[in-house]
């Protein structure tokens, strides 16, 4: 299965957003904790009807820059918690990239928070139109504040290490209607309805 993703991404037939749900389709039929995905998707549904004539206020912006991004280190769904050594719902993905390392708005939006919390470290949340909201935790430093405007693919920040971390990372999450949802199921469905497309510096 890996020789096969691994010829179709190489493929030059294929453009970059294909490859991308390539990518992301096959890391979710690794992932074991995709038994929400129904649910979620109904949600993505939703923010779909509602916002498919306003494609900046969609999170569909990669936070970090495709050349610094390494790898996802932690899937949204329960997990051993490397820190508090038991098992934990991870709400989340962990996108690795070096310290320093620019962070970027999904969409456009309006900063609610950026602030420090225990467990998050630095973070900013950020509202969309139509309900969405996404987080950006775990920052070196954060440069904007609530109640600040921001544009899809703005810099808000830098990846870090601060708060519970074994390393530096981007902490990643989306909310619709208040439920954090699996980002790699958002970005499918999204990537899947009425030709949306995810951005990537």
């Amino acid at each position: 299965m890996i020789a096969i993703v691994s010829y179709i991404i190489k493929n030059n037939r294929i453009n970059r957003n294909q490859r991308l749900l390539i990518i992301i389709t096959f890391v979710m039929m690794l992932n074991p904790n995709i038994s929400v995905v129904n649910a979620q998707e109904q949600r993505v549904e939703g923010l779909i009807a509602e916002d498919s004539n306003n494609l900046k206020y969609t999170p569909l912006f990669f936070p970090i820059n495709k050349d610094d991004f390494i790898n996802i280190s932690s899937h949204y769904g329960y997990r051993y918690h490397p820190i508090d050594h038991k098992q934990k719902k991870h709400l989340g993905i962990d996108l690795v990239a070096k310290k320093g390392k620019a962070v970027f708005a999904s969409a456009d939006g309006i900063v609610i928070k950026s602030d420090y919390q225990k467990g998050y470290g630095n973070r900013i949340i950020i509202y969309h139109i139509g309900g969405a909201k996404t987080l950006y935790a775990h920052l070196w430093r954060s440069i904007v504040k609530p109640g600040q405007k921001v544009s899809q693919g703005q810099r808000i920040g830098f990846v870090g290490a601060t708060g519970k971390v074994t390393g530096p990372h981007l902490h990643y999450e989306v909310w619709i209607q208040d439920k954090k949802i699996n980002p790699l199921v958002f970005w499918k469905k999204m990537m899947n309805s009425k030709g949306q497309k995810m951005v990537m510096n």
